[in-house]
């Protein structure tokens, strides 16, 4: 969309120890890209919070400037930020910046508003995939990132992990990303429950119900041992970034096992993994070991990671001893998000003139019915939501997380003895007490947040503290089955949902025979077509069966498209706006499901052009300002002609002296104006022309050259001129009953003295169906009756005779009729206050003489609609 600057303002959070002056600034661009001239003003403020403090007496701490643009559209200023009181508590942690950018020459406004926050921290240590248990025996890793008040990692500086439970401090240099990582020993028997503390500057803080004070956050973290009665254990390693689709991940597993039979020399690991609530994947490995008691070493699985992968996997894996004790660990994975169908799009060019044939490429699986798209960035401007991504398809799907806690979740009874509290003690102690405590977590908590339940004689559990009386035991559910392992229960959940598809809403994109070439320059046309959405079709991805209407090619972009793809080459036509189309599609395929392009762009451009600065309607009558534009992107200077074909439709005088030509250099501009009155009601074309010609005069100090391409522009606008006064409408309805032979209606359209002249107009509607405006969503129309009589009634009536027409109409379904029946049935039965002997239907509770009289109509009305209905005598 041209002339409609576009403002993007940079900043960043402020940190309150650092700046009192800050550069602020905006960036405003047309859709096509290029910058726009203009004058900028930029007002800060700081805005009293729901409830001021009485200092402040409600009055925003505002600061305001302006200037002009750049060559690059851009404006920035260093501005003193000392007179928003940043420290000031009672104001938004925030500074408002509201920009408003005039366009040069035309008058255009565009306003964007941003915030930039306020924050009184100057560097913040988080933990990264740092686990909440620990294995005795296995390197605990600890992994942490330093960022300041902007989230920025800060690098090269020291960090610091202090264990309290051993008072030992390790320190560690963060990397290019902010990141440290730190390894603890876990061989001690003694070391009991971690508790860490990161540290990155320590400096008193001072707390004020008045100015808030810069400060360092630093971070505090917990990890618990896991129990293994035999000290054996395993562990997944992390990831240190998202999965992506379509491949195998090697998983780095290590193990610890203490063995009571040292003559076994394999052991075998069973895993399955988990995903979207339904467990996709089953396995064992099989390693083999030294003959001795401890076994200790890894191996690495290597996991498929597909489409049923997304968005998240989980890993179990585990094994038995020949003890009895079943070892266990799991971990999540996040997974790229990804789809089955691998569809893809493309325009044959980047960039192109308005006008020029072009061709859009898709492939996607053969078969395929996949929705193609192409509008205005301006749209997507305006409304950036509405763009579909992978994320926004996967949201719309159910989420499939369980989430256990003690409000929710039932524990299985522990059927291992418990263990008195002198049992505990006469066992492990560590530097904080006993080394398990009940309630720790154990393999059973392992398979329980995996989201399974077990049955299983193995010790999985961590041993109870014997009760001093009998507690019930706890309810548990589920299906499932665990290799290796008895008959076991998984947690109920839905199947997933395949991205599958199937019908075809709509008309198929009629085709077009593809043209050998692009042509390179169309032959120069007025521009008048000026859509905001450019495509908007379906097409079939035919595959080797063929289709008329598209060509089914092998890609010249082989390496970007699926082997088991096909695809076709939709030929289009540029619309003759200058800007920048984004274009989109999405596949369905009753064999591989559902599938998503990225969104591909093609501008269309021309270095030379004029535009028309004109309201969406004016009155008959009313004069407003016309103004054309030309623009010009060559790398020379142009003379040009700028003119406005007349017309009887309206008057236009020039508003300022016109000149034969303009002089306009590189990357510059002129703006003319007209004062234009128009004289007809209806849809007026305004024509605009701008020529470049041959000229002896300089511009400045160049001389003038003329485009070999293109030396001509026109564009026709449309304009809509209502009529004056006041509009008035009258409406006339008439119901025609006509058995079986034609009927008329007359009807007076008789007009006031003063109408205004040309403005009147008339419509009629026919609709041989009562019930023809609801096309759509007919059993929403369903209602649950319910108050009084008369209140119950009038939603109870409705009911039956909406059943009947979705049934008449062949919409009724299994469904929606034992929906209906229900709401008939209890609409029948609400209104009976006091059930008689002669079962009247009554508004309220009342005496026997009452109800005849009274409940007489109401009683009547409702029978006879049953009756009617339902044949009920």
């Amino acid at each position: 969309m041209l002339c409609v600057p576009l403002i993007f303002f940079l900043y960043e959070i402020i940190s309150l120890s650092v700046f009192l002056f800050t550069l602020v600034g905006s960036d405003s661009r047309y859709t096509y890209g290029k910058p726009v001239p203009g004058l900028v003003k930029l007002t800060l403020c700081r805005h009293p919070q729901l409830m001021p403090y009485e200092c402040n007496s409600g009055k925003s701490l505002c600061k305001e400037f302006d200037g002009k643009t750049d060559g690059n559209g851009c404006f920035s200023k260093m501005v003193n930020i000392e007179e928003l009181h940043l420290l000031l508590l009672g104001f938004s942690m925030d500074i408002a910046v509201e920009g408003k950018i005039t366009e040069e020459g035309t008058g255009v406004e565009a306003n964007a508003t941003e915030y930039v926050g306020i924050t009184s921290m100057l560097s913040k240590i988080i933990f990264e995939n740092t686990d909440y248990y620990y294995k005795p025996g296995i390197p605990y890793i600890v992994k942490v990132k330093l960022v300041d008040g902007n989230d920025v990692p800060i690098r090269n500086e020291t960090v610091q992990i202090f264990i309290l439970s051993t008072a030992q401090l390790l320190n560690q240099l963060t990397d290019t990303e902010g990141r440290a990582q730190f390894s603890i020993k876990t061989t001690d028997p003694t070391l009991g429950i971690l508790n860490l503390k990161a540290v990155y500057k320590s400096e008193p803080w001072c707390s004020s119900i008045t100015w808030t004070t810069p400060r360092h956050i630093d971070a505090d973290h917990t990890a618990q041992v896991l129990y293994s009665p035999s000290q054996s254990y395993l562990h997944i390693e992390p990831a240190s970034e998202t999965l992506s689709c379509s491949h195998y991940e090697p998983v780095r597993v290590h193990y610890i096992l203490n063995r009571g039979d040292e003559n076994e020399d394999e052991i075998v690991f069973y895993y399955m993994v988990k995903a979207r609530d339904n467990i996709i994947r089953t396995g064992t490995h099989s390693q083999s070991v030294e003959q001795e008691k401890e076994a200790k070493g890894d191996f690495v699985l290597s996991l498929l990671v597909d489409v049923d992968s997304a968005p998240k996997i989980s890993l179990l894996i585990y094994t038995i001893l020949s003890s009895g004790e079943l070892v266990a660990d799991s971990r999540d994975f996040t997974v790229e998000k990804c789809f089955s169908n691998k569809a893809k799009l493309w325009f044959s060019d980047q960039e192109g003139l308005p006008g020029q044939k072009a061709q859009l490429h898709l492939s996607a699986f053969p078969g395929s019915l996949c929705a193609i798209h192409a509008v205005d960035q301006s749209v997507f401007l305006l409304k950036p939501e509405a763009e579909l991504s992978p994320e926004k398809v996967y949201s719309f799907l159910p989420k499939k997380d369980l989430i256990f806690s003690s409000s929710v979740f039932f524990d299985e009874i522990n059927f291992h003895s418990c263990r008195t509290q002198q049992q505990f003690r006469a066992g492990n102690i560590g530097a904080f007490g006993v080394q398990f405590f009940p309630g720790d977590r154990d393999s059973y908590t392992i398979f329980r947040d995996f989201g399974l339940n077990i049955f299983t004689n193995t010790r999985i559990r961590v041993p109870e503290y014997c009760p001093d009386h009998e507690v019930s035991p706890p309810i548990s559910s589920g299906i499932g089955h665990i290799p290796g392992v008895a008959q076991g229960f998984f947690n109920p959940g839905s199947a997933s949902v395949p991205f599958h598809g199937g019908g075809i809403v709509g008309g198929v994109l009629s085709g077009l025979p593809i043209p050998t070439q692009v042509q390179a320059a169309p032959k120069r046309t007025p521009r008048r077509f000026f859509p905001e959405t450019w495509i908007w079709d379906l097409v079939i991805i035919n595959g080797s069966q063929g289709n008329s209407h598209f060509q089914v090619h092998s890609s010249s972009r082989k390496s970007d498209v699926s082997e088991e793809s096909e695809e076709i080459a939709v030929p289009v036509t540029i619309p003759d706006t200058i800007t920048e189309w984004k274009a989109g599609a999405f596949c369905l395929s009753a064999d591989v499901g559902f599938g998503l392009a990225q969104p591909t762009s093609l501008k269309a451009f021309q270095p030379f052009f004029i535009e028309l600065t004109l309201p969406y309607s004016v009155v008959r009558g009313e004069a407003f300002p016309l103004k054309a534009t030309v623009f010009s992107y060559l790398t020379y200077c142009i003379r040009v002609k700028i003119s406005l074909t007349p017309s009887d439709d309206f008057e236009a005088f020039p508003m300022e002296k016109m000149e034969d030509s303009y002089c306009i250099c590189a990357n510059g501009r002129q703006t003319v104006s007209w004062l234009m009155t128009p004289k007809i009601l209806g849809e007026i074309h305004l024509k605009a022309s701008a020529e470049a010609v041959t000229s002896d005069q300089l511009c400045g100090n160049e001389v003038v050259e003329v485009p070999n391409v293109g030396t001509k522009d026109t564009v026709i606008k449309s304009l809509l001129v209502e009529p004056e006064g006041i509009e008035k409408e009258v409406v006339f309805n008439s119901l025609l009953c006509a058995p079986g032979e034609p009927e008329s209606k007359s009807f007076p359209l008789t007009l006031p003295e003063n109408v205004v002249e040309g403005s009147a107009k008339a419509s009629f509607c026919v609709l041989g169906d009562i019930l023809g405006g609801a096309i759509k969503n007919l059993n929403q129309l369903l209602k649950m009756p319910y108050g009084c009589g008369e209140q119950n009634m009038a939603l109870f009536a409705p009911n039956i005779y909406i059943l009947k027409y979705l049934n008449n109409t062949g919409q009724l379904t299994e469904e929606i009729k034992a929906q209906a029946i229900g709401y008939i049935q209890t609409g029948e039965k609400h209104p009976t206050g006091i059930l008689l002997s002669f079962f009247p239907y009554c508004s309220w509770e009342l005496s026997k003489a009452q109800l005849i009289d009274q409940s007489l109509v109401l009683t009547v009305s409702i029978i006879s609609n049953i009756e009617n209905q339902f044949g009920v005598r």
